[in-house]
């Protein structure tokens, strides 16, 4: 029987995920301070981990950082130091490539694969999003190429559709004659998964509005359930769809049928969300 923070943790995992980000924050503040004062650590620290994915996709870094650290202290506390998740330093990691501070991002990163036994594919995802901010191809094809085995071994996986996504824009980027056709099989991928947001973000690196016409039905099919559903929320979290510069699927929805209506071929309606699109994002913005 679920509990109701832990309910209110994955209802807040499922609104972060159609990136209604201001309803998912609340819901994962909700269960945190909830489980806190229940004195539940074992808990509290995964809704601590939730509230602090909330506001890295707000763009609320200094927030996301303090409670990514709280999390963690919170394993060491309730496991010891050797048995906290990886998976904490790795989005340690991801606070630090998007606040520019690249020798952080490396530190995080490397603590992740010590405290991770096995191929953590998020881990690799930084690691080559680090690359892509310091031009080194010759590092992100290194790392690649260390686990493309793993990879090939979970491309079937819906879930590892986003992260490997990640990675092969990053690949693009640095290098787009060589992986042209792997970035186009990703966006696919991305799509088939449900992941449309995060290919709204894929998409202007490999196509004119006029040539992404034939995927708009498939994001548009995906978008517009969101849509209806948000619509349905308590009043007090729908306030975010009011900020026009929120990546919301409406706003989305809005943007990417307004790209593709445009005279100039350009993916100007679109550009101003791009930089919000977490995990995407992590590569910068073209």
């Amino acid at each position: 029987m679920f509990r109701k923070p832990r309910l209110k943790r994955l209802i807040a995992s499922v609104l972060s995920d159609m990136f209604h980000l201001e309803g998912a924050r609340r819901l994962a503040e909700e269960a945190a301070n909830e489980e806190y004062y229940a004195q539940n650590s074992v808990e509290t620290y995964k809704s601590v981990g939730r509230w602090a994915e909330a506001e890295i996709r707000l763009g609320h870094y200094d927030k996301a950082r303090r409670y990514y650290i709280l999390s963690l202290d919170l394993q060491k506390k309730r496991f010891g130091t050797g048995h906290v998740d990886g998976q904490t330093y790795t989005y340690l990691g991801h606070v630090a490539l998007l606040e520019g501070k690249l020798s952080k991002a490396t530190h995080y990163y490397r603590e992740a694969q010590a405290a991770d036994k096995d191929f953590n594919v998020y881990t690799l995802m930084g690691q080559v999003a680090l690359a892509v901010r310091q031009q080194d191809l010759t590092s992100a094809e290194a790392a690649y190429e260390q686990y493309r085995d793993a990879l090939v071994a979970m491309a079937d996986e819906a879930v590892k559709a986003l992260p490997i996504a990640v990675i092969t824009a990053g690949l693009y980027r640095l290098s787009p004659n060589r992986y042209q056709s792997e970035a186009e099989a990703a966006l696919k991928k991305l799509i088939a998964a449900n992941y449309a947001i995060e290919a709204l973000y894929l998409l202007p690196m490999l196509r004119t509005p006029a040539r992404a016409k034939l995927y708009s039905a498939d994001i548009n099919r995906c978008l517009e359930p969101w849509v209806e559903a948000i619509q349905t929320l308590p009043v007090e979290w729908r306030g975010e769809e009011a900020d026009p510069t929120s990546p919301t699927p409406a706003n989305l929805h809005r943007a990417f049928n307004k790209a593709l209506k445009s005279k100039n071929g350009a993916w100007d309606a679109l550009t101003p969300y791009l930089a919000h699109i977490f995990p995407m994002n992590l590569l910068g913005v073209f």
